[in-house]
């Protein structure tokens, strides 16, 4: 079986990502094929699909969640990400 995990994070920022890595490692720990998803930071821990990360972008103080998801154009962002992975099997 293969699993995506996709998080805006890739290293430990905060408790959702200490869970997101516990259950990355449980899954991989099972025979569980994991691909991981996620922006690129220079934070980010190793991951063998880093070369599919999408670029970062910041989401402070940008106004309310339509100035963000207008101004940070987050499903092309992620539509990208996606055809990377296609063109990646």
């Amino acid at each position: 079986m293969k699993i995506l995990m996709a998080n805006k994070f890739f290293f430990l920022n905060g408790g959702s990502e200490t869970v997101f890595f516990q259950e990355r490692d449980f899954l991989r720990d099972s025979g569980v094929e994991v691909v991981d998803f996620a922006m690129h930071d220079e934070r980010n821990l190793q991951s063998p699909n880093a070369s599919y990360f999408v670029g970062s972008r910041q989401y402070r103080n940008k106004g309310g969640v339509f100035q963000k998801i207008k101004g940070g154009n987050v499903i092309d962002s992620l539509t990208g990400g996606g055809e990377k992975y296609n063109r990646a099997d």
